[in-house]
């Protein structure tokens, strides 16, 4: 599982991107306005908003911090875990990525070689929980 990046990382990347936001990882001052929960809340943002929609009513709302497509996919995959230590193996791998593995595995009380397993273990019920929901309806 060492080195080799397929899909289900591709997957866990998009995922982890929102849980990371949620999570208050990334660095709130580094978020776009368009990033932030809900709309800007400033008065020029409310000129800005009055001015445009004047006329009429929308209700837009932009929530970057939920997960969306395939992020909300694999969450759903990720909170069917019945095992605490996939789940915190999976968000040490594709959450923490500033760390390395040594420290992740050190922390979380795992050899390196039982964290790459655990991780390749991840992987397959992430992968069969996505073919469980694709798959077609039996009749």
């Amino acid at each position: 599982m060492k080195g080799k990046r397929d899909q289900i990382d591709l997957w866990c990347d998009q995922w982890a991107v929102t849980r990371r936001k949620i999570l208050g990882i990334i660095d709130p001052n580094r978020l776009e306005p368009h990033e932030r929960l809900g709309k800007l809340k400033s008065t020029l943002g409310v000129v800005k908003s009055d001015a445009e929609g004047a006329a009429h009513r929308t209700a837009g709302h932009d929530f970057p911090e939920v997960y969306l497509g395939t992020a909300l996919l694999i969450h759903r995959g990720f909170c069917s875990m019945q095992d605490g230590t996939y789940r915190q193996v999976m968000d040490a791998h594709y959450v923490w990525r500033e760390l390395p593995v040594k420290v992740k595995a050190s922390y979380l009380g795992l050899g390196e070689s039982r964290y790459w397993e655990i991780v390749g273990a991840v992987k397959g019920y992430i992968q069969g929980f996505v073919r469980a929901v694709n798959a077609p309806a039996a009749n």
